[in-house]
Order: C-alpha cells, then sequence, then structure tokens
C-alpha cells in the first residue's frame, strides 16, 4: 500500500531532482492539479459550502467570497503578477 508515504518522500524527491537535473516523480500539471482540489475543498469548506469553480477560467462563479480566497492581500513591495 501507500502507508507512510507522502511529504517526506516528496520532498526526497525533490531535493535529489535539483541535484540531479532529473524530473520528479509527478509533474508540475499533476501536482498543480492536486493541490488545487485540495484548495478548492478548503474555500468551500470556509465559505458553508459547494462552490462552483471554472477551470478555463481559473475563476469561481457568483460567490464573491470565496474568489477572495483565491489570492491574497501581498504586502508592498512584494506582488503576484497577473498571469495571461
Amino acid at each position: 500500500g501507500n502507508a507512510g508515504r507522502g511529504y517526506v518522500e516528496h520532498m526526497d524527491n525533490f531535493l535529489a531532482c535539483l541535484r540531479t537535473r532529473e524530473a520528479t516523480n509527478a509533474t508540475p500539471e499533476t501536482a498543480h492539479l492536486s493541490c488545487g482540489a485540495i484548495h478548492l475543498g478548503e474555500i468551500a469548506y470556509r465559505t458553508g459550502g459547494r462552490i462552483e469553480f471554472s477551470p478555463e477560467s481559473g475563476t469561481i462563479q457568483d460567490n464573491p467570497e470565496a474568489t477572495a480566497l483565491l489570492t491574497k492581500q501581498y504586502r508592498s513591495p512584494y506582488t503576484l503578477s497577473e498571469v495571461v
């Protein structure tokens, strides 16, 4: 089974790949989608239920409270550039 597999193994793989320049076990796309699902679940929990997320636009539909949790306020002079 996968018991005991988690953060330590992922971090070991990531650090080894930094040293060797080999590809990580998970592609960046797989990692992004896995983390995104967790973040959307947390947003739904914090806002009291179901959210409608559009993967095409990367937005939550008709829920300003949930939409606000997709990002955060950055302290000046730090910013996050818009990705288009």
